[in-house]
């Protein structure tokens, strides 16, 4: 029945040319970086010395979409997170796993 409809026939040759285009447009999520213990070590120790000098920090954390920057004064560990104040004053829960690097 539908064998003859040329508008059918054309959706089936050009549906593999999009769907390969829908697969590459795809966003490929972000892997979760893998720290060694050296480097969680320091970014423990580091994290430690701004939580006792209220000091801001720029730290690099890990999302789905990639890696982001933010700016922030941590102000204690809560279980696995870090309470922290950012650069506007609002607080701010941080997973601790999700820290990817730190610097002052």
């Amino acid at each position: 029945m539908a064998t003859d409809n040329k508008m059918w026939e054309g959706h089936r040759i050009i549906y593999p040319n999009l769907r390969k285009i829908y697969q590459e447009s795809k966003e490929v999520p972000f892997p979760h970086p893998y720290l060694d213990e050296q480097k969680l070590e320091y970014l423990e120790s580091f994290l430690q010395q701004a939580i006792t000098s209220s000091s801001f920090v720029r730290i690099t954390i890990w999302h789905q979409n990639g890696s982001q920057e933010k700016e922030i004064a941590p102000l204690q560990q809560q279980g696995n997170y870090l309470k922290c104040r950012n650069t506007l004053g609002a607080f701010e829960n941080i997973p601790l796993a999700n820290i990817i690097d730190v610097e002052s």
